[in-house]
């Protein structure tokens, strides 16, 4: 994602650094859900902790699966929709009822590898029809490569007889039970998801996740000492979750028009990345490099460049 200057205005290099009330306004929570409670309980869990009036959570995990979750305080709960739709990665063990070649599971997996096309399951919040998804890579894994975590999800006395280790990264709503029950129908031996822990949505990964205890454990120290460095911890600048969208740097003096939920026009961009096309979502930023809106593009990349004037993103949620 290459940034090209369009004018000379300056830019603060590093991030904008929000105050603890701004971060409780419209923070972001990088949560390692654990196996067994629904997301929306999950949620409530964490209003409770935190004593926060609203949030909402990026992406479901059924109750049986564990990792990245990714939630949104408050003005934040806005960023819902766009934030959903990004890119999600999992590893997972399926379990195949019978045995298979090496060289058929490869050909099945390869099959799956691409635009593929889904049934939502019966139990599902969207409608049963067939829809196309992206399985961007889906790859075999030896039980050494899989992290963790997704292996302390496996009791020490369970069969390992005709479980495979994978990693799949998909586009949003992919169904991964339904994935490893079509992979199966496909090798006619039939198969099922067995566990499944999400590594990555959008901008975070795994590596950034804190448990519900820690989450408690810090506000409870931050409300004795008062530290800030608690809450920092825990929630994460708005700016985070929007580090893989498309981004536009805008002059402060369009910031009056934007708060009403102006578009952006040609002349007031300073900066902007490689990717942007038509339809497609994009962060704004102001001088500060703090994220002030989100929108679509109206213009490609080439087009904003090459333009003078012209309507270039068109606002669809303003956070200032």
């Amino acid at each position: 994602m290459k940034v090209l200057t369009r004018n000379n205005l300056k830019i603060n290099k590093t991030p904008y650094k929000r105050d603890l009330d701004e971060l409780f306004a419209q923070g972001v929570i990088v949560l390692d859900k654990p196996m067994g409670p629904k997301c929306k309980y999950v949620i409530q869990r964490v209003k409770r902790a935190l004593e926060v009036a609203h949030a909402g959570h990026i992406g479901t995990l059924d109750p049986l699966v564990t990792g990245v979750l990714t939630l949104v305080l408050n003005k934040a709960t806005k960023l819902t929709g766009v934030l959903s739709e990004a890119d999600k990665t999992y590893e997972g063990i399926m379990k195949i009822h019978s045995e298979v070649s090496d060289e058929d599971l490869k050909k099945a997996f390869k099959k799956f590898t691409g635009v593929i096309e889904q049934m939502p399951p019966k139990i599902s919040a969207v409608k049963r029809v067939l829809r196309k998804r992206r399985v961007h890579f889906l790859t075999i894994l030896e039980k050494k490569e899989a992290s963790k975590d997704l292996l302390a999800m496996v009791p020490e006395s369970a069969e390992t007889n005709n479980k495979i280790y994978f990693r799949v990264k998909c586009q949003h709503g992919t169904y991964i039970r339904k994935l490893c029950h079509d992979i199966g129908e496909h090798l006619g031996v039939g198969a099922s998801m067995w566990r499944l822990r999400r590594i990555a949505s959008g901008s975070f990964t795994e590596k950034e996740v804190i448990s519900l205890e820690d989450l408690r454990k810090s506000y409870r120290e931050f409300m004795k000492t008062r530290d800030e460095k608690h809450i920092r911890k825990i929630i994460r600048p708005i700016e985070d979750s929007v580090q893989y969208l498309e981004k536009i740097w805008i002059d402060d003096n369009v910031l009056p028009r934007l708060k009403h939920g102006s578009p952006i026009f040609v002349p007031g961009i300073i900066r902007l990345t490689s990717g942007i096309r038509k339809g497609v979502w994009v962060a704004i930023f102001d001088q500060k490099n703090k994220l002030c809106a989100v929108g679509k593009g109206a213009m490609t990349f080439h087009q904003i460049m090459k333009a003078k004037r012209g309507l270039a993103i068109k606002t669809d949620i303003v956070l200032i």
